[in-house]
């Protein structure tokens, strides 16, 4: 169920995980958390598919200050405990990287911090119409 388009700045908190679709499409699909930066403790998952995760796998790193957008969405699945679970994430429609560590990164300096933002983005056709919800393979 899509919820709201959303605009979320944070920090990656982990290399993304890359997976395929177990079609005939061969769809590469990327996932990572990000956290939120005023909360560190609230997780968000954010997830990529096809070109857009191809670019999340060469260029998003743990540590990275990105600005993520996308729709919000909600998916029951079971937990380790066979519990329904609801998990919010965010399907990136667009990507981009800030800097290329955390902010508290003691070996950082203002000067030696890179100061180019990388964008990358999806097209709306590929979003809506290439991705059902059903083929989604979480």
């Amino acid at each position: 169920m899509a919820l709201a388009k959303a605009v979320i700045s944070g920090f990656v908190k982990r290399d993304p995980q890359i997976t395929t679709t177990q079609n005939n499409m061969d769809l590469k699909i990327a996932t990572f958390p990000v956290t939120v930066e005023d909360n560190q403790d609230d997780l968000l998952r954010v997830v990529a598919f096809g070109n857009l995760a191809d670019s999340v796998e060469k260029s998003v790193r743990n540590g990275n200050k990105v600005v993520v957008e996308g729709q919000l969405r909600t998916y029951v699945g079971k937990d380790i405990n066979g519990q329904d679970q609801k998990t919010l994430e965010l399907r990136l429609s667009s990507i981009e990287i800030v800097s290329g560590g955390a902010v508290s990164a003691p070996a950082q300096s203002s000067s030696t911090k890179s100061s180019e933002v990388v964008k990358f983005s999806e097209t709306e056709e590929f979003a809506e119409d290439l991705i059902g919800d059903e083929e989604i393979p979480f």
